[in-house]
């Protein structure tokens, strides 16, 4: 068990472009990245935990690239994007506003936001990397994760 928690760990947050307006939610991350460099993306609901943000954070810094999947389910399909964490934490920096896009602002966003994702990147999700996640509990593919449960969010490490 403790070889596990050890291992690298990664999330998959389900999104919908349906929510706020049908904001195409990876197109305006993206161009907040080219604009500025980095953009902060925010989980509602039920925060990170404060260990599991402390774990991605020492990941970070010690170059582990650190992954944040963004999941969408269209129809029968999945669409996924793929960024890389630069830092987590559960409030916004007032000091980077400029790297929140507008939507959050306009649509009440800001006020439920429980945890922050600082990406440096952000882009479409080669389905067979997708295939290689399973769920870190339960050792579930994401893909049955997904369609067994309706978390929000999985926290999920490399198979293999």
């Amino acid at each position: 068990m403790a070889k596990q928690q050890a291992r690298d760990i990664h999330l998959v947050i389900r999104f919908s472009d349906a929510l706020f307006g049908g904001v195409k939610t990876i197109e305006v991350h993206q161009e907040v990245i080219v604009e500025q460099g980095a953009v902060w993306l925010a989980k509602v609901g039920k925060p990170l935990g404060q260990q599991r943000i402390a774990k991605l954070n020492r990941q970070v810094e010690t170059g582990v690239q650190t992954l944040l999947f963004l999941v969408q389910r269209k129809g029968h399909t999945y669409i996924w994007a793929k960024g890389h964490i630069a830092f987590v934490q559960r409030d916004l920096p007032e000091s980077e506003m400029q790297l929140v896009p507008t939507y959050y602002h306009t649509s009440g966003l800001l006020q439920h936001a429980s945890t922050w994702f600082k990406l440096v990147s952000l882009s479409g999700a080669a389905k067979e990397s997708i295939g290689n996640l399973v769920v870190a509990s339960s050792g579930k593919p994401i893909y049955e994760a997904l369609t067994e449960s309706m978390a929000a969010m999985f926290i999920v490490q490399w198979e293999g």
